[in-house]
């Protein structure tokens, strides 16, 4: 049980966020982004969810991809998870909006 723990830990540090609020700062220029929710039916239950972002078009992969957040289910599960993603695109939209201003001066 240790050795998983230490493994989740490391594969955590593998996907660190630019920020503490998952959003890259350099989000204006991706070309496609996503938020995800996806459930495990444990032990224990949980919802998880994990943002996407693409930055070139020629990458079949995502080039940013951190886990978020992981809520069981006395947490608010998959409700939480959404409010979760729903809050991500907020500020990921607030940069954008942002980023796109600067391109106009």
């Amino acid at each position: 049980m240790k050795y998983l723990f230490m493994l989740l830990s490391l594969m955590l540090l593998d996907t660190a966020p630019t920020n503490e609020d998952f959003v890259p700062s350099n989000i204006g220029k991706a070309v496609a982004f996503a938020c995800v929710v996806a459930g495990d039916k444990g032990p224990p239950p949980y919802a998880e969810v994990q943002v996407f972002v693409k930055w070139d078009v020629t990458n079949s992969n995502w080039d940013y991809k951190p886990k978020v957040a992981r809520y069981t289910v006395e947490q608010g599960g998959v409700f939480k998870a959404g409010e979760e993603c729903r809050e991500w695109y907020a500020k990921v939209m607030a940069k954008l909006r942002e980023a796109s201003k600067e391109k106009v001066k």
